[in-house]
């Protein structure tokens, strides 16, 4: 089965500067967003993901449609989980991945830190370089 996302839609929008401390990010995904759609060897699910942080400091809304093709028997399955409420846990995964990069993007572009902690520089030692092969 070929799996495929796209964007549809993408909003981020930075609400103020980030004040010391951490920031904690509240993802919400809506997956299907609407009801999943296309033929037998075919399917189209919306989804959306609100990505949202608490001081607020920023919000970011991400719209799309995964499309997935491949023989009539997995696309049968997947249709039916989806439309049971109950997705593939490797699909949510994957979609998750992608939509959580695509907020790493957005975010460093609004100029914020990562979520994610850079790690301290090594003390003493030798620094980390290249080298001929």
């Amino acid at each position: 089965m070929q799996v495929n996302l796209s964007f549809e839609y993408i909003h981020a929008e930075r609400l103020s500067e980030p004040q010391g401390g951490g920031v904690n990010l509240n993802v919400q995904l809506s997956f299907p967003a609407a009801p999943v759609s296309g033929g037998e060897d075919s399917l189209e699910a919306r989804f959306v993901a609100n990505i949202t942080s608490q001081p607020p400091v920023l919000v970011i809304t991400l719209k799309g449609v995964l499309r997935a093709s491949g023989g009539r028997d997995e696309i049968g399955e997947l249709r039916r989980r989806l439309e049971g409420g109950e997705p593939d846990p490797a699909l949510i995964h994957t979609l998750t991945t992608y939509i959580l990069f695509e907020a790493a993007l957005l975010s460093k572009e609004l100029g914020l830190p990562p979520a994610i902690p850079l790690p301290p520089p090594r003390k003493g030692g030798k620094e980390p370089g290249f080298s001929p092969v």
